[in-house]
């Protein structure tokens, strides 16, 4: 049993996902922290990893999450992480991915981003 750390960076410009490179077990006890500002155009206000409260868009890859969020996404499930998630489960084993939630095609005009760190058990990985 070793702990490990991951971080990176996801860009609110990016479409994307970042992959980090890590495939997780379902059931596995992960603790993902997140900084920082990002925002949805110019006319609107930086926002913190929660995204704008009560914003959503049904063309955004989490449809359910609000606007400008960053999503930790296996599979094909979203979950916001907000500022972060304690003992976080994977829902399915597979690979770990961040997103910054805004409508499909229209990130070009966002900026900022969101920090990110995975604290994990190497004994939860896959492989």
């Amino acid at each position: 049993m070793a702990i490990q750390i991951w971080t990176g960076r996801v860009e609110a410009i990016q479409e994307a996902p970042i992959n980090t490179g890590l495939n997780f077990r379902q059931g596995a006890r992960v603790t993902i922290v997140s900084s920082g500002f990002a925002r949805c155009k110019d006319e609107f206000a930086l926002v913190g990893p929660s995204g704008y409260l009560e914003q959503k868009r049904t063309i955004a890859p989490a449809p359910e999450e609000n606007i400008g969020a960053l999503l930790v996404k296996t599979g094909r499930i979203y979950t916001a992480v907000g500022g972060g998630l304690l003992n976080w489960s994977p829902p399915t084993d597979d690979n770990v991915e961040f997103v910054y939630n805004d409508s499909r095609g229209a990130y070009d005009d966002n900026a900022g981003g969101f920090d990110v760190t995975i604290q994990y058990d190497d004994e939860d990985l896959i492989g």
